[in-house]
């Protein structure tokens, strides 16, 4: 799965229109009854719908999910956000469409009904603002959104809830708080950045035929559990802990022996065979009774040959609770002259400044 901006979205479709003559009109159908097949499972035959259309293909899609709803025979409200003016091009089309079906349709300046409308429905679709929107939502906007989040209504976002940027931008965010959001072909990098996910609830994609070759083009990957699987290597009936690579996390201090702690479990449960954890003599004690599988490093020993002792380990994660002590600083430093394989985390970046040099000729 791959994650696209709105600049790569707006240049896949029109790849898809120009190279692969498949018609906006088309892909918004598409996309509407893609959606649509979604959001059957979100109601009853007695649920009331109403679909919230504002100006671009967002709108356009809200065009075809109400037609295709009250086609079914589904209780369907359309409410029309942008002006008459505003809506153009391929959505001008869908309106059009879902005109001539017969149905009917609310402005948004018969506030009193609008109102009304979106307050006595079951389920409430948004499909105002697509990939295009950025900065503060205004009016109606806004007071259309504060109503939505107001109410105990199941809401379903298309492509992503209105007032959320595909990407990011500053500035405080008033958006619709959605409980799913079904997301055009692949989601938006929003999607995963914590001060927008929220708003998206739960997400999924649908496709709507745009050509595999144009989205796999675009260099962000999702990490799914899939791809997460496919990484594990297949071990053989017969192999041992020492068949699955040694691994050393350095952390750990007597205030935080908690960090280390979880990152040595974690490290035996992605499949390290043999974890050695090195730390300070006060903090062994505690994480040794709780990870049992485990051998143990004390860093603090005199005596210990620390550049030497690292020389087996296959790989060396450090920083975890480790404190910014001088002490940490040695360790960290020896770490990094090594030829191994490093994660730094925690405490081990606020050293970092003057490896910059030195990690970028790393290889891992």
């Amino acid at each position: 799965m791959k994650s696209v901006t709105a600049k790569e979205m707006y240049n896949i479709d029109r790849k898809a229109m120009e190279d692969y003559h498949l018609s906006g009109v088309l892909l918004m159908e598409n996309a509407g009854r893609a959606i649509t097949e979604k959001v059957l499972k979100h109601l009853s035959k007695y649920s009331k719908v109403v679909v919230l259309v504002g100006a671009g293909n967002n709108g356009g899609d809200g065009f075809v999910i109400a037609r295709t709803l009250a086609n079914l025979g589904f209780q369907v409200n359309l409410i029309q956000i942008a002006s008459d003016q505003q809506i153009k091009g391929d959505a001008a089309e869908h309106k059009a469409i879902y005109l001539k079906f017969g149905y009917q349709m609310t402005q948004i300046n018969q506030t009193d009904i609008y109102q009304d409308i979106i307050q006595s429905a079951d389920v409430i679709i948004d499909a105002m603002l697509g990939i295009g929107f950025q900065g503060e939502l205004k009016e109606p906007y806004r007071s259309i959104v504060k109503l939505i989040n107001s109410l105990n209504k199941t809401v379903i976002a298309v492509d992503l809830p209105s007032g959320v940027p595909a990407e990011t931008v500053d500035g405080p965010t008033l958006a619709v708080q959605a409980d799913i959001t079904y997301c055009i072909e692949a989601p938006k990098p929003s999607a995963f950045i914590e001060r927008y996910a929220n708003f998206y609830g739960e997400w999924e994609t649908v496709e709507i035929g745009l050509p595999k070759s144009l989205l796999e083009a675009c260099k962000r990957d999702v990490w799914t559990l899939d791809k997460v699987k496919q990484t594990l290597p297949k071990r053989d009936k017969h192999s041992h802990k020492g068949s699955h690579g040694r691994g050393l996390v350095i952390g750990g201090h007597k205030e935080m022996p908690g960090a280390v702690r979880l990152t040595a479990t974690s490290a035996l449960r992605s499949g390290v065979g043999l974890l050695t954890v090195g730390s300070t003599s006060d903090v062994l004690p505690i994480v040794s009774s709780a990870v049992t599988e485990a051998t143990y490093m004390d860093l603090t020993d005199p005596k210990l040959d620390f550049e030497s002792r690292i020389q087996p380990f296959d790989a060396i994660a450090i920083g975890m609770g480790m404190g910014r002590s001088d002490l940490s600083r040695q360790w960290l430093d020896a770490v990094i002259e090594s030829d191994k394989p490093i994660i730094i985390d925690a405490d081990g970046l606020y050293f970092l400044k003057s490896h910059l040099a030195k990690l970028a000729e790393r290889k891992a």
